[in-house]
């Protein structure tokens, strides 16, 4: 059984406490991620005798930090994410309870069954390749790629095994409990379904800091938000995530689709060919997995209860 808190017309807060609800779980990652690269950079200031005769020249420094947390950001990127998906799942975990404790009004959903989140990483997979392939054709990509050059060669030069667990995997994880758990959820405590999707979808499009990140990341951010409203379930946008940025990693630095770019004709077929399975992925979704709502009845979580995510 899953426990859904929907829109709640009785729940009263002030604006300044719903806008800070939205901001904080960003600023904790971020936070994260700034004292992991601070740790990073004073170990290599112990550890590398250069860094501290460049100390005198402040421009060599600066230049000298950036380049070493460029090369070594997938590193970083992996104790970020290991330090903040369980403090994000504290935090799941505390509105859970914050949702007792004002006693809000739940809807309970009988849960899919596991075959349906097989088309979650299928879907996520095609949509990543279809909506890059749009923005390459329209020229958008070509257009806006400069101020994302240097984000792409952060997160694909490297291991490409760290890149495929720290970029396909952990990355998708918490972003995904920090805005779909954490920010849409709440977002639905005061809005309908339509407008928290926009609003969680804007905000994680400015999240990713450049244009061309942005315009991608607010489309797959809709679909994550419905996803996530249709299965009531987490799992299923991290799934999506998941499948997304997995097969982004395979199209940037493992080279075994390569092929796919040879020719215009190449192009054109993969990108109608992960057009059909987008849809047909899509279509599964929409046809065979029908939220039933098990009980209209209000309902108050129980202390003991379990719930899903």
């Amino acid at each position: 059984m899953i426990l859904w808190a929907g829109r709640q017309d009785n729940l009263q807060r002030s604006y300044f406490q719903r806008l800070w609800e939205l901001i904080y779980p960003w600023l904790v990652y971020e936070g994260v991620s700034f004292f992991v690269m601070m740790i990073y950079l004073m170990v290599k200031l112990m550890t590398d005798p250069g860094l501290m005769q460049d100390m005198n020249n402040v421009t060599a420094y600066m230049n000298r930090m950036n380049a070493l947390i460029q090369s070594d950001y997938i590193v970083i990127a992996l104790f970020t994410c290991l330090i903040a998906i369980p403090l994000m799942l504290l935090f799941m975990r505390l509105d859970r309870k914050k949702e007792r404790k004002f006693q809000m009004r739940f809807e309970r959903w009988e849960s899919t069954g596991p075959a349906s989140f097989v088309c979650c990483l299928i879907l996520g997979a095609a949509v990543c390749v279809v909506f890059n392939h749009v923005l390459m054709y329209s020229g958008l990509y070509d257009l806006l790629s400069k101020n994302f050059e240097p984000v792409a060669e952060m997160l694909y030069t490297g291991n490409f095994w760290l890149e495929l667990a720290v970029v396909g995997v952990l990355t998708p994880i918490v972003e995904e409990l920090i805005f779909r758990g954490l920010i849409y959820r709440r977002l639905r405590w005061s809005l309908d379904a339509k407008w928290a999707m926009v609003i969680s979808a804007l905000i994680f499009a400015v999240f990713h800091g450049n244009l061309l990140q942005g315009i991608y990341a607010f489309g797959i951010g809709l679909l994550m938000a419905y996803i996530y409203e249709r299965y009531h379930h987490i799992l299923a946008p991290i799934l999506i995530h998941v499948g997304a940025n997995m097969i982004s990693v395979l199209l940037s630095d493992s080279g075994l689709l390569d092929f796919v770019y040879e020719s215009d004709e190449t192009f054109i077929i993969a990108t109608l060919i992960m057009m059909v399975v987008f849809v047909i992925s899509f279509y599964l979704i929409l046809t065979k997995v029908v939220p039933k709502r098990a009980d209209e009845d209000p309902a108050v979580i129980p202390d003991d209860h379990r719930t899903y995510y």
